[in-house]
């Protein structure tokens, strides 16, 4: 396990508590007396519900929902903006990891098939968008374009970065009403989260991404090296609604310090496989699980 620091202790308040019993013997029961102590211990209704996510990941299956339902009636917020993007919102405690090659044995064995990532940019590509009618790619993340899917994999290698979710249209309508190449009207669906990591050492991303996949148990697509200073991880999220992505997002970038720029499901990220043009590095890909 990845070990982290908190501002405030987590194991001072879980391990408190009676333990989380398994799914279907009082989790509803435990989720609420949880709640409770931590309102009472006098932690943020955020820090809250970051911890007791965690917890309840750690034993079963877990609804983010219903633990922020918990935690807005615990704590009498009816606001349903708990896990908006407001600037409002005060920002969730910052967690250190711990790195070193230590992390980075971790991230390297969250590859699940030997040899999977030793693919180009075109079998990438065709594996984790291929079945999309429209796919964004660009040479930089300011000149991406639409292109009509099937596309000639034989172009792919000359773009460098790829909007990671599939596109229902050619052009849509961006925030102004104008039209894009890449907008959020054109998201057919939400297939893909990317984090990227970029203020902080290598072996501190590895641990970054390694925390997040112990915690959420998100399925772990790729983790790309930018080919500059960076480690992009994609992971699988479809299927899962508006709050649980959200949540997710807000706890990568608030807790561990991942780029808010990714929140957007539209926002490019590097395509690996090719080499980037400011440094003459390989993005390389670094895990493959598809």
């Amino acid at each position: 396990m990845v070990e982290a620091s908190f501002g405030w202790q987590p194991g001072e308040v879980i391990m408190s508590f009676y333990p989380c019993p398994p799914d279907g013997e009082g989790r509803h029961n435990w989720l609420w007396y949880a709640a409770n102590e931590c309102r009472r211990r006098g932690y943020p209704a955020q820090a809250a519900a970051a911890l007791l996510l965690a917890e309840l990941h750690r034993t079963g299956p877990a609804n983010p929902e219903k633990i922020l339902a918990t935690i807005r009636r615990v704590y009498a917020d009816h606001s349903s903006a708990l896990l908006a993007h407001s600037t409002r919102q005060a920002p969730l405690p910052k967690l250190k990891l711990s790195g070193g090659d230590q992390a980075i044995k971790a991230l390297c064995a969250l590859q699940l098939v030997p040899g999977q990532q030793n693919v180009g940019p075109e079998v990438f590509v065709s594996t984790v968008l291929g079945d999309a009618p429209f796919i964004c790619l660009g040479e930089s993340p300011s000149t991406c374009v639409t292109l009509k899917s099937p596309i000639d994999l034989g172009f792919v290698g000359r773009y460098k970065v790829v909007v990671p979710n599939p596109f229902s249209s050619l052009t849509g309508l961006n925030q102004d009403g104008r039209g894009s190449w890449r907008s959020l009207s054109q998201v057919l669906e939400v297939r893909h989260l990317v984090t990227e990591f970029d203020r902080s050492p290598i072996d501190e991303q590895a641990a970054a991404i390694v925390y997040l996949q112990q915690t959420f148990q998100f399925p772990l697509v790729a983790v790309v090296f930018s080919g500059s200073k960076s480690l992009h991880a994609w992971w699988s999220v479809g299927g899962r609604g508006p709050p649980e992505r959200e949540f997710f997002m807000r706890f990568a970038v608030d807790r561990l310090g991942a780029d808010p720029a990714m929140r957007s499901p539209v926002q490019p990220t590097r395509l690996p496989g090719v080499i980037r043009p400011e440094t003459g590095r390989l993005q390389e890909l670094v895990v493959f699980n598809h």
